[in-house]
């Protein structure tokens, strides 16, 4: 009887703490963007609790694809809350040689788990500037300036000709076949592998 006593106070206590989370139940969806290529030479990345993959060639367009998800106390105020994240694919309005990629997500989300996973393909290498909260990085491929930063998870970066800055807290970073132009800055709990191409 005891023990029957002890794991319903435990599940009553698991239900109360994702109940002041916010969340009970997640919900996603996919998502694909394929977009005209205008010779861009910079690709910001913005998101959250989600993985970003940034690759050049093997396309002729701009190709975004992923997942965005979202959570709540039920399964319609999940599938609500899912419905308010945007997906953001445009040129800068500031400067129309750089094209933003970001998940907007209303503040009032922030304790439902808002996030979106991102898998990009560009034409062409080109700079790059990426960054998530909860989730690894790739690039492969980019050139001039990149920085990469994620508050928890993995940074593998590949042939690039020019500087890298990859940034994590809590995780490796994997570097290889990068130029040796400028300043090259890792900050992370350890660098697995850096290989300088030659």
């Amino acid at each position: 009887m005891r023990r029957s006593i002890l794991s319903l106070s435990l599940c009553l206590l698991a239900a109360a703490t994702a109940g002041c989370n916010g969340t009970l139940v997640r919900v996603s969806e996919s998502f694909v963007l394929d977009l005209p290529w205008d010779d861009y030479q910079r690709v910001v990345v913005r998101t959250r609790n989600g993985h970003v993959e940034l690759l050049a060639g093997d396309t002729e367009a701009l190709c975004v694809s992923g997942t965005k998800k979202a959570g709540g106390l039920t399964w319609d105020e999940a599938a609500e809350n899912l419905a308010q994240l945007k997906i953001v694919a445009e040129p800068d309005e500031t400067d129309p040689t750089t094209f933003v990629i970001e998940l907007e997500a209303p503040a009032s989300l922030r304790h439902k788990s808002p996030g979106a996973s991102f898998d990009i393909r560009v034409p062409r290498a080109c700079a790059a500037d990426v960054e998530t909260d909860n989730g690894h990085i790739r690039v492969r491929g980019a050139r001039d300036s990149v920085h990469l930063r994620t508050g928890n998870g993995r940074i593998t970066v590949e042939q690039v000709d020019g500087r890298v800055e990859a940034f994590t807290s809590n995780g490796l970073i994997h570097a290889e076949f990068i130029t040796p132009q400028g300043r090259t800055n890792y900050k992370q709990s350890r660098v697995f592998l850096m290989r300088e191409a030659v």
